[in-house]
C-alpha cells in the first residue's frame, strides 16, 4: 500500500489547482533561518554557548508563531 501511495504523484500530469506559478518559486527563508540557527549552534564560545542557541531559539520560534498568527488573521479577513 505504502507503495502505491509514494507512486501516485510522480504520475500525476497536471498541478493542483491552487499550485499556481507563485507558489512553486523558492523562498529563501528556509536557508536562511537555518544558517542563522546552525551559526549560533556552533560559533558562540563555549562559556555562553547554552545560552546563545537557547535564545535564538526561542526567538526563531517567536518569529514564525508571529508570522503564522499574522498570516492567519489575514486569511481570515479576506474569508469575511
Amino acid at each position: 500500500m505504502r507503495a502505491g501511495n509514494m507512486s501516485v504523484p510522480a504520475v500525476q500530469t497536471r498541478s493542483p489547482k491552487w499550485c499556481d506559478e507563485s507558489t512553486r518559486r523558492g523562498r529563501p527563508g528556509g536557508p536562511v533561518t537555518g544558517a542563522l540557527v546552525a551559526g549560533a549552534d556552533v560559533y558562540p564560545p563555549k562559556e555562553i554557548r547554552n545560552t546563545v542557541q537557547a535564545a535564538v531559539t526561542v526567538i526563531v520560534l517567536a518569529a514564525f508563531a508571529t508570522l503564522v498568527w499574522l498570516r492567519t488573521a489575514d486569511l481570515l479577513a479576506e474569508l469575511s
